[in-house]
């Protein structure tokens, strides 16, 4: 049987053209293939934003541990408990600040985390999704260890988050 066909496919002319069983079939084989490929190409791009957003955390939490080992140990802190958005743009626009120490000065001042990060880290980025981190760290009560926590809001519903006490975390809930 395949050499009948195989003889067909050879004897029939250029201008004879394609049949729609021809066609048809052709275009349930690329069907099947992209059946095949979407599912990956798409794993395959979640899978880039979370290795992005853990990468970024870890970043973000390095600068912030260089800045406590300059100042004593205290990282930049926000004015409440409640987080602020992280991002230069985002933060300003929203009011977001912290007090931190500028480098090469004794006295404190209020801006934005990246002012306050710009020796250690050049910009903030924003997470895999494209959205701004937050970040917390109320004042410390006295005898405390001072905290901060970074934290992102995934597609899903679950977070990405780091503090100074542990590494990135995957979480369904907010630290």
């Amino acid at each position: 049987m395949l050499k009948r066909l195989f003889q067909w496919a050879i004897a029939r002319k250029a201008d004879d053209g394609v049949t729609l069983i021809e066609l048809l079939a052709v275009i349930v084989i690329l069907a099947i293939i992209a059946a095949i490929a979407i599912p990956v190409v798409l794993g395959s791009i979640n899978s880039a934003k979370v290795n992005t957003t853990e990468q970024d955390l870890s970043i973000i939490s390095e600068a912030l541990n260089r800045y406590a080992t300059d100042h004593n140990g205290q990282y930049p802190t926000t004015s409440s408990a409640s987080a602020i958005t992280l991002q230069g743009t985002a933060a300003t626009a929203n009011g977001d600040s912290v007090t931190y120490y500028p480098p090469n000065s004794s006295s404190s001042t209020t801006g934005t985390l990246e002012q306050a990060l710009a020796p250690y880290l050049a910009t903030i980025p924003a997470d895999g999704w494209g959205n701004a981190f937050e970040y917390s760290a109320p004042a410390p009560s006295t005898g405390a260890s001072p905290t901060f926590t970074v934290e992102t809001l995934k597609e899903n519903g679950s977070y990405y988050y780091v503090t100074n006490s542990n590494g990135v975390t995957d979480s369904t809930t907010s630290p």
